[in-house]
């Protein structure tokens, strides 16, 4: 069904976005998951600014969308997908390799040419219980983290553990060689190495989680911004001025924790936040340019 067609039969078109919703919160477990999930809610994203730019949409049908919404189920804050399902993925891993008996050899792939038989002997060793214990203890601290309030201040909560987490061959000879019980730096080196590399996509779905949130925020500006415009005849001169019959308050960028970027224009208006970069980039979306994310109206 093409845009104009759906902007003629709205009943069709808003289930038919509110069931891609519905896909994108169910609780994916895997990356796969995940990166699917992400796909279809920037395609949905997408449906919905193209409908806000094109489609003959009244006051009372923007607060009507806004209500759907509203009603749609929430999704889980990245905090949950932390605490359940990459553990999940990191207990299975390190059981595989017990399985195949393959710890030692998996010790290899650190960034580093030379490793001393010993460390490798030591790796394949250690006490699979308290390796697991330990990394537990980790995951603890980065959902901590993801519960932090503000993207920013996540992000530096982040930065300190892996900052705290940095490991190389060096690092993990010295724990051991300074350690009385050999074996049990050994399980301490190896849980925070597999941490380590558990660790790294972390960031980036933090930033894609926020991204996520965000852009759920523009639309619903957007359509508040409609219902003005539908009332009032004209846009608003500051998103203040929705507050608070069409806004309980003004809406806030995710990432940079400010109000979003609004500026009216003789066509519209242009709403965004400024992303994962936390930097203006006037309204550019498109790297290398800029990363800001963007609901642009011209009628």
């Amino acid at each position: 069904m093409h845009l104009h067609e759906a902007a003629r039969r709205p009943k069709y078109y808003t289930p038919l976005i509110a069931e891609k919703n519905r896909l994108i919160t169910s609780q994916g477990a895997t990356d796969f998951d995940w990166l699917a999930g992400h796909s279809i809610e920037s395609r949905t994203a997408d449906g919905f600014k193209q409908y806000l730019r094109h489609a003959p949409l009244d006051a009372q049908q923007a607060v009507d969308w806004r209500k759907s919404l509203a009603e749609l189920p929430p999704k889980a804050p990245l905090e949950v997908k932390v605490h359940h399902h990459l553990r999940y993925e990191i207990l299975d891993a390190i059981v595989c390799l017990y399985r195949e008996n393959a710890i030692g050899e998996s010790a290899k792939l650190l960034p580093d040419e030379n490793w001393p038989p010993r460390l490798v002997s030591a790796f394949e060793q250690a006490d699979l219980n308290a390796a697991l214990r330990r990394i537990n203890r980790q995951y603890d601290q980065v959902v901590e983290a993801f519960k932090i309030d503000g993207y920013e201040q996540q992000i530096r909560a982040m930065q300190a553990l892996a900052d705290d987490q940095m490991v190389d061959a060096d690092w993990i000879l010295r724990q051991i060689g300074a350690a009385d019980d050999k074996r049990h730096a050994a399980v301490e080196a190896f849980a925070v190495w597999v941490f380590g590399m558990m660790r790294r996509p972390l960031g980036a779905k933090l930033a894609a989680a926020t991204r996520s949130n965000q852009q759920v925020v523009l639309i619903d500006t957007g359509l508040a911004l409609a219902a003005y415009h539908g009332e009032q005849g004209r846009i608003p001169e500051t998103l203040a001025d929705l507050v608070p019959q069409y806004w309980p308050d003004v809406p806030r960028d995710l990432f940079s924790g400010k109000e979003l970027i609004y500026r009216p224009t003789a066509k519209g208006y242009l709403l965004y936040s400024v992303g994962r970069n936390l930097k203006d980039d006037g309204g550019q979306e498109r790297l290398p340019n800029g990363d800001d994310i963007v609901l642009k109206i011209e009628r």
